[in-house]
């Protein structure tokens, strides 16, 4: 399948997943750890019809997914994307996207995915999203 194709289907896979979200009073959903592989890493979304496993890239013993050829290189090529960092009451906090102990998706927000290290930062999340900042990898000089 070409990526073109599978980028199609993923956005397809979205709108669907948009749609669903939609008809729920439930704004974020917890992603499954074994649901890693329908999350993009790069992107940060989760796509519930997906399979990412053959975008997925190794490092030390974690297993980090893109959604296509392009994400599998960056994912390759440097660990900007390994980490998911926000901000809340001042503090920020770094987590690893591989090793996240709570993931959740966005149904508002088209899949968009929220990585915390522990159940209970989700918790208090979904509790107050406002509070939340999040950010890309810090730029290094």
């Amino acid at each position: 399948m070409n990526a073109k194709m599978i980028c199609l289907l993923s956005m397809l896979s979205l709108f669907a997943f948009q749609q669903t979200a939609c008809a729920d009073s439930d704004r974020f959903l917890k992603v499954d750890p074994s649901e890693r592989n329908k999350i993009c890493m790069v992107n940060d979304f989760y796509n519930p019809m997906a399979d990412f496993s053959n975008f997925s890239v190794a490092v030390d013993g974690k297993t980090y997914y893109g959604c296509c050829h392009g994400c599998k290189k960056a994912l390759s090529a440097s660990n900007q994307y390994h980490f998911a960092y926000y901000s809340v009451a001042g503090k920020t906090v770094k987590v690893d996207k591989a090793a996240a102990g709570c993931i959740l998706a966005d149904k508002k927000r088209h899949g968009a995915a929220y990585y915390f290290n522990s159940d209970q930062e989700c918790n208090d999340f979904v509790k107050n999203p406002e509070a939340y900042t999040f950010t890309k990898a810090p730029e290094h000089h």
